[in-house]
């Protein structure tokens, strides 16, 4: 087989994956230079998640506040006991930025791109939500099991929830798997 006839067979998917790597390079150099560490970016989801959970603890009963701990954390606490921080690494921009550049780099119709974009990354919101919101559970019922939760058990809920999206989109849009099962 010839480089060519390679390149046509295969061109969907080499473009995906130039347009991906590009994405990643890209996003790697903005975040680098322009977004870390204390971007508004940053400090707007940690701040919101900070906000959203110590509500949600407030309607259930539970005197929960937050702080900025520091330029890249933030505390929530009841009474004088921090259950857990919020940090830049928590605060799930790098799922949004992951999960977008998948679906940009996807040859897929843009109407469809924006559609799955908005869903998407309102799960993802949505999934961290639910994770902040069951580490502080699980810090006040059962602090034994808060590592392994978090480490673990959050991970693969968070990356399986995205990659269902993922799978889901590409089962809608079969560019790529069209020309592989040829």
């Amino acid at each position: 087989m010839s480089i060519q006839n390679l390149w046509t067979k295969n061109r969907p998917l080499l473009q995906f994956l130039g347009v991906a790597f590009i994405f990643y390079i890209s996003w790697s150099v903005i975040n680098g230079l322009l977004i870390e560490p204390d971007s508004g970016i940053n400090v707007w989801l940690r701040d919101s998640e900070s906000f959203l959970a110590s509500g949600f603890f407030n309607i259930c009963g539970f005197d929960i506040t937050y702080y900025h701990f520091s330029e890249r954390q933030t505390m929530l606490c009841m009474s004088s006991d921090c259950l857990i921080g919020i940090s830049n690494g928590c605060n799930a921009l790098i799922l949004f930025i992951i999960y977008t550049g998948f679906i940009v780099a996807y040859p897929a119709a843009l109407k469809s791109k924006v559609l799955y974009f908005i869903i998407g990354n309102v799960l993802i919101y949505a999934i961290n939500m639910v994770r902040i919101i069951a580490l502080i559970f699980i810090r006040i019922y059962a602090p034994d099991y808060l590592d392994f939760n978090h480490h673990y058990v959050f991970t693969i809920l968070v990356y399986g929830s995205i990659f269902l999206v993922w799978r889901h989109f590409v089962q809608r849009h079969p560019l790529i798997t069209k020309h592989l099962s040829k």
